[in-house]
């Protein structure tokens, strides 16, 4: 939804609708304050500023191991700056799971998971399960990261 008037403070701000700002497209204005996301540095009154930081990444599935875990040419190395917490979305072919995790995580049974360790690749798994056989995802397929 976005702001048909010309003045944006009154038409949005103050309404507490939530929408996408026309002028910069990384920030969201909701409930009447900015909310972003990223790195930043105290402000005057000593708490964190935050700026907005957004980014894409993409891949493909490269290989299918023996567990059915689908392995990407998008290597952890790449996935340093890139937030682990439910803002980062993962799709992989029309498939879409949220955060990234350690490779000792704790995650239930049959989570569709991202998984990185630093010195490997990003991998996909079905945690207790072959997330190939069950998402029907193939070699080739593509992988995108949204945060």
């Amino acid at each position: 939804m976005a702001c048909e008037r010309k003045n944006f403070r009154e038409c949005c701000y103050n309404s507490g609708q939530s929408v996408r700002r026309r002028s910069n497209q990384d920030r969201t204005v909701a409930s009447g304050f900015v909310r972003r996301i990223g790195f930043g540095r105290r402000n005057m009154f000593g708490s964190q500023e935050t700026t907005a930081v957004s980014g894409n990444l993409s891949g493909k599935v490269v290989e299918i191991d023996d567990s059915g875990n689908l392995i990407t040419d998008i290597l952890g190395a790449r996935l340093i700056d890139v937030p682990r917490d439910a803002s980062l979305r993962v799709v992989v072919d029309e498939h879409e799971t949220f955060g990234l995790f350690p490779v000792d995580h704790s995650q239930p049974a049959m989570t569709l998971v991202a998984v990185v360790a630093a010195d490997g690749p990003l991998k996909i798994v079905l945690v207790g399960d072959s997330a190939s056989a069950m998402l029907g995802v193939r070699a080739n397929a593509p992988v995108e990261m949204h945060w």
